[in-house]
């Protein structure tokens, strides 16, 4: 009989593994900085200023994701450009969020990050909807 086929191996993206190893990184500290953190008071605040930073870094993976993504296709491009502009607004509203807190000791809500939590959903929700392989109604969409 004649011999089995190889099977293809797909490579991994090596920006894909260097996102995946920064955050894992990224990850580790927080919860090892978190843990070392003993007042409550404290861990609030590290917690305010972290989720910014966390969600940043999120965004600017989205970006490059959004960059590699651009040859093979456009409609995917601007995909994950929208979803990496839904991240940048949430990490926005995240920091003023922080900024209220932490250094201007003013209650967060009401103000203006509640405005950009909620200028995220819409923008998080095209970018979702031009994920979808092929066109659909509106009705399949919602």
């Amino acid at each position: 009989m004649g011999t089995k086929p190889e099977p293809v191996r797909k490579r991994i993206p090596p920006l894909f593994v260097r996102g995946t190893m920064l955050s894992l990184l990224v990850l580790c500290a927080v919860a090892v900085a978190f843990q070392l953190i003993q007042a409550p008071e404290q861990r609030s605040k590290f917690s305010d200023i972290i989720s910014a930073a966390v969600d940043a870094l999120s965004a600017v993976e989205l970006f490059a994701g959004a960059r590699a993504s651009a040859k093979p296709s456009k409609r995917w491009a601007r995909a994950w450009g929208l979803l990496a502009f839904a991240a940048l607004i949430y990490a926005a509203g995240d920091a003023i969020w922080a900024y209220l807190e932490v250094y201007a000791n003013e209650a967060a809500f009401p103000s203006l990050a509640d405005g950009f939590y909620l200028l995220y959903y819409p923008a998080f929700l095209l970018g979702v909807i031009f994920l979808v392989r092929k066109p659909a109604t509106f009705a399949e969409l919602v």
